[in-house]
């Protein structure tokens, strides 16, 4: 292995000698993902350590090659990060990387330190502001939820963190919750306040464009404990029926049934699912409502019934 990485090293001063390559900051990128110290050294000779480097040698748990930076002063780890992704060091799981770098710096983790579950004692101790967003408009509550660490986030909302706070896309801390999966975030995120109806961007559905909140992110994960949760709370299925239905997604309407969906509920016109199978001319569809339950004499607000708008 040794002998390997000396022939690798020696190639590479040859050939950025005798051929006249340019090292380039990816050349240095590169080589801190490969770790050749003697490698790395000959590209600090035109370029300097960056953000990049760090999150690569992160993702790579080159932690040998970090202790090096450290030691020698080659990166300014006083400074925020700006350009790092936190989310892939956090997939990465270098809990070593987190804990060096914030021997340097206690901020340096914040808020992204809270994706990791072992920092919680960490952030006990560290005294900051839990509403503290990066760049992405994330605090360290979105980052516990994104990552599952219950205990980070039953310690963040037992000291007060906001449980309606929304990242830059307008992701709330319920969405989060629910596009992770977690039962437990969901039901304390409501217990403490958090907005069921809370939006957070926009779907594009067949028959228009809806608010996308946390009951998008269950019944896209087809996670039925948080589907019933969220509907006992007030959560409107309506818009995903609808969708369901224009896609003629039987096994969707069935899915939803199966969670509590009410097949006479109607919509803000006063129409059921079976008026729009109608409206959609889906003959099928409309023998399959009434087979679940569907009321072929319900009238919506114009009192018209699902036989009365056939053509």
């Amino acid at each position: 292995m040794h002998v390997a990485i000396l022939v690798l090293s020696i190639f590479f001063i040859f050939f950025i000698s005798n051929l006249k390559a340019e090292i380039t900051q990816e050349s240095l990128h590169l080589a801190c993902v490969g770790g050749n110290t003697d490698i790395i050294n000959e590209c600090l000779k035109e370029r300097q350590i960056d953000e990049k480097c760090i999150q690569f040698i992160a993702e790579s748990h080159n932690n040998k090659l970090l202790e090096y930076i450290i030691d020698r002063n080659l990166f300014d780890f006083s400074s925020p990060f700006t350009e790092i992704e936190f989310d892939q060091i956090i997939d990465s799981r270098n809990l070593k990387f987190v804990f060096l770098i914030s021997e340097i710096n206690q901020n340096s983790i914040i808020p992204w330190g809270a994706g990791f579950p072992e920092t919680l004692e960490y952030l006990t101790e560290c005294k900051f502001e839990f509403n503290t967003k990066n760049k992405y408009g994330k605090n360290a509550l979105l980052y516990a939820l994104e990552n599952k660490c219950m205990e980070t986030v039953k310690y963040l909302i037992s000291n007060g963190v906001d449980v309606n706070i929304k990242d830059r896309k307008r992701k709330s801390a319920l969405c989060y919750a629910a596009k992770s999966d977690c039962k437990e975030a969901v039901e304390l995120l409501i217990s403490h306040g958090a907005e069921i109806k809370s939006k957070s961007g926009y779907l594009r559905f067949t028959t228009g464009a809806i608010d996308k909140n946390a009951f998008h992110y269950a019944v896209k994960n087809k996670n039925g404990e948080i589907i019933e949760l969220l509907n006992s709370h007030g959560a409107d299925f309506i818009p995903f029926i609808k969708e369901a239905i224009a896609s003629e997604d039987k096994e969707g309407i069935e899915f939803f049934i199966s969670r509590g969906f009410d097949i006479n509920t109607k919509d803000i016109d006063g129409r059921t699912p079976l008026h729009l199978a109608t409206v959609f001319h889906q003959r099928e569809m409309e023998e399959f409502l009434i087979s679940h339950g569907a009321d072929i004499n319900i009238e919506d607000n114009h009192g018209y019934t699902p036989n009365d708008l056939k053509c």
